[in-house]
């Protein structure tokens, strides 16, 4: 079983907008080095602003899902700087298994391509990271305010 964890950058993630960035880590490692060899080296993190309920919610194609589309369980996991779901980005398949949380079919920005690599993490640990993102980044909003 693999280990997800999440660390907080925050620093201005975009300075004009400044944001705070969330970065996942599996097993130690920034996700974005996982999935793509040659990764940003945690330079790539979910702006906060993405941020309402856990891990933002996207289609395949890695765009916010209109209210005619089902995400289907897809998850932003990285995205650019500029906090744009579409522009540089990953993306994967995540399901829920009995106890577990099943990180598969990752998509990036840069290959266009699946990476079929598969990570699954204890539920609870998966919630909670999900939660602590969510109550980061309201907390965060409701500073701007």
């Amino acid at each position: 079983m693999n280990k997800l964890t999440m660390q907080v950058d925050r620093e201005a993630y975009d300075h004009y907008r400044g944001e705070y960035s969330f970065l996942l880590f599996v097993d130690g490692e920034p996700i974005e080095d996982v999935v793509s060899p040659g990764g940003q080296s945690g330079e790539y993190g979910i702006p906060s602003s993405l941020v309402s309920n856990g891990l933002p919610v996207c289609d395949e194609s890695g765009y916010p899902p209109d209210a005619s589309k089902d995400a289907a369980g897809w998850r932003l996991v990285s995205a650019c700087g500029c906090g744009e779901p579409g522009c540089g980005h990953t993306r994967c398949h995540v399901r829920r298994e009995g106890g577990t949380a099943i990180f598969e079919h990752f998509i990036g920005e840069r290959n266009h391509e699946r990476v079929e690599k598969t990570f699954i993490f204890p539920w609870d640990e998966y919630c909670s990271v999900e939660k602590e993102m969510t109550q980061i980044a309201h907390e965060r909003s409701r500073a701007k305010a």
